[in-house]
């Protein structure tokens, strides 16, 4: 299956989701070069995808012949044949890809020939489409086969943000003797068959909160924008093509212990916010926030989380965390009383930490912020992203048990029960496999 990197079905993410599940998209702003130099890493460093291919496998005789098709209800690909195509190969062993390049023909149809279809060789393959950049996932020829026929599915662009919804927003404080190093991840929809894209370049798709007083912001993207706090908010200028994605940055906000005034305020709708915090001896009171409850990792790291539903734009979301000292917190044995239930480590999960605290985590620009060393081991950070997802996967079961209930007492309109419910089996479909969950809903 093909997918737009910033539709986070990129191979690099499907593998780096169980290190951390941040979405990696392309910017339209960076640099093929760079492109080029991260994927051949990721070329080097994971499993391949196959697809179809038809003939017996000749070193040096592997063809490709794509397609590029429009994802948008009756739209047909603008300007197919000015669409520059590229590949980048990367045999076993070598440390920088080969790149080549062609242009899709007026049907969208774009070829590269006198390939290496041996399985070490790995290749991916990147268009540009209205500004916004989308790519396969890394492949290689499968045993025995020559021909590989991918499509790329790209969209038409829309400037409108009202096509975008904010699920989830989770904020995960680690507490140090005097300061808290925050990673901020808010989980978004684009529900639109459209990519949202800003009316200018530096025109914001999305606003997303900041604590007061936050230093040294970062974007995990180098096209996400301006991260300097205005009105409590940053303003988020990458693009969103259809389907589930994520935003994610970091920062560091000085505290006194052992208390902090706690104030977040939404700049927009937000399905659940959730707030983790490392030390578990603190004490979270708030009128809005739910019950603190132990949320453990199977690292062994274990946080208070706390949580908030449906909350309006220019909602402020206040809490104050009484005997905060930044000592590290003792595990939880699984199952406890007033503990989330863990997850089982994957056993044979690869090792991605070069990939992604190495390299990048966002747009394939992936720059090197160490968010994985810098807050938590990156395990502990997939388990409790595990956990969560648990958490919202029963959430959803139920929000479609009562939007059945609601379509049978004829409380909402056939149109509106169809559009909201498709837009749950999505999400549902990424939770439960994310690998397959665009296709699954495009074949409804």
């Amino acid at each position: 299956m093909w997918q737009p990197i910033t539709n986070s079905k990129f191979q690099i993410t499907k593998l780096a989701r169980e290190d951390f599940k941040i979405k990696t998209q392309i910017g339209k702003l960076i640099a093929l070069s760079v492109v080029i130099a991260l994927v051949a890493i990721a070329a080097l460093l994971l499993p391949a995808a196959r697809v179809d291919a038809q003939t017996p496998t000749v070193a040096g005789q592997g063809k490709i012949e794509g397609k590029l098709v429009n994802g948008t209800k009756d739209a047909k690909v603008q300007n197919a044949s000015t669409v520059t195509v590229t590949l980048l190969s990367a045999a076993a062993g070598v440390t920088a890809p080969m790149s080549q390049t062609t242009k899709s023909d007026a049907d969208g149809k774009f070829s590269f020939a006198n390939l290496d279809a041996t399985a070490s060789t790995r290749y991916l393959i990147l268009a540009t489409y209205l500004g916004v950049e989308y790519a396969t996932d890394v492949l290689t020829f499968p045993a025995a086969q020559t021909v590989m026929t991918p499509t790329i599915t790209v969209h038409e662009t829309t400037n409108d943000v009202a096509v975008l919804r904010v699920m989830q927003s989770h904020l995960v404080i680690e507490v140090t003797p005097r300061a808290f190093n925050i990673i901020q991840i808010v989980q978004v929809v684009n529900e639109s068959d459209r990519a949202l894209v800003g009316a200018t370049a530096t025109s914001p798709t999305l606003r997303v909160p900041v604590l007061a007083g936050a230093q040294d912001i970062q974007f995990e993207r180098f096209d996400a924008g301006d991260p300097t706090p205005r009105d409590g908010a940053l303003a988020y200028s990458a693009p969103f093509v259809p389907g589930m994605d994520q935003v994610v940055y970091n920062y560091t906000v000085p505290f006194t212990p052992p208390t902090y005034q706690f104030a977040l305020k939404m700049p927009s709708d937000v399905g659940k916010l959730r707030i983790l915090l490392s030390d578990t001896s603190a004490k979270i009171s708030s009128a809005q926030l739910a019950a603190p409850t132990i949320f453990p990792t199977q690292g062994g790291q274990n946080f208070l989380l706390t949580t908030v539903d449906n909350l309006k734009a220019g909602t402020e979301v206040k809490a104050t965390f009484e005997n905060v000292t930044g000592n590290p917190s003792a595990p939880v044995a699984p199952g406890a009383p007033g503990t989330l239930p863990t997850t089982q480590p994957t056993a044979t999960t690869p090792d991605n930490t070069p990939l992604i605290a190495g390299v990048a985590i966002g747009g394939v620009g992936l720059i090197a912020l160490g968010l994985i060393g810098f807050i938590f081991r990156k395990r502990q950070v997939a388990q409790m992203e595990e956990q969560l997802d648990e958490e919202r996967r029963v959430e959803l079961l139920q929000e479609l048990a009562d939007l059945d209930d609601e379509y049978e007492e004829k409380k909402i309109s056939e149109e509106d029960y169809k559009r909201v419910r498709a837009a749950l089996k999505t999400e549902l479909r990424e939770l439960m496999n994310p690998t397959d969950a665009t296709e699954d809903a495009k074949s409804e």
